[in-house]
């Protein structure tokens, strides 16, 4: 099921292309935050506390040109669509810029059905295979793919705060 709760942007002169599975290599996770909204934080840093990533956090700010990327294309939305993987159905809600939306459903389906990709350090395997978050990582409550700019969770408020993390400031 696909559900799109703000309209389209259909414009051509946004570019895409970047939106495909290859960019899944670098996969941000996103926790809660200790409180329900960091004060004094903004953006995505409100609504959740981002591993640390070493160079591409640090040297290179991968999370920042993502954002600039979503942003830039303007019109975020939330679309949830269910997997089924090994007999079991689980709704993922995908979070970026409208224009994206089919790229990106495309690319995390790619990224999904390669196994390599599924036995990586970021959980997500496990979550839909389980439809839970995996107990060495308990706060975990969704992943950024900061080279393909989309953001994806299980958890319809977590979709939302997701979306107000991506507001223009």
């Amino acid at each position: 099921m696909k559900e799109t709760l703000m309209p389209r942007n259909d414009d051509p002169a946004i570019d895409t292309d970047h939106v495909n599975a290859d960019q899944f290599y670098l996969v941000q996770r996103l926790t809660k935050p200790v409180r329900a909204a960091r004060e004094g934080a903004v953006g995505i840093d409100k609504y959740f506390r981002l591993d640390y990533m070493g160079s591409a956090e640090s040297e290179v700010g991968r999370q920042k040109e993502s954002l600039t990327r979503i942003r830039a294309a303007g019109n975020p939305t939330i679309e949830g669509q269910s997997f089924t993987r090994d007999g079991q159905i689980l709704e993922v809600l995908v979070v970026t810029a409208a224009a994206f939306q089919d790229a990106a459903w495309t690319a995390l389906n790619d990224w999904i059905v390669d196994e390599m990709r599924t036995k990586e350090q970021h959980g997500f395997g496990d979550v839909l295979l389980t439809g839970r978050v995996p107990s060495h990582h308990p706060d975990l409550v969704a992943w950024w793919a900061l080279g393909a700019d989309v953001m994806w969770t299980i958890d319809r408020d977590v979709a939302e705060n997701l979306l107000a993390g991506l507001e223009k400031r």
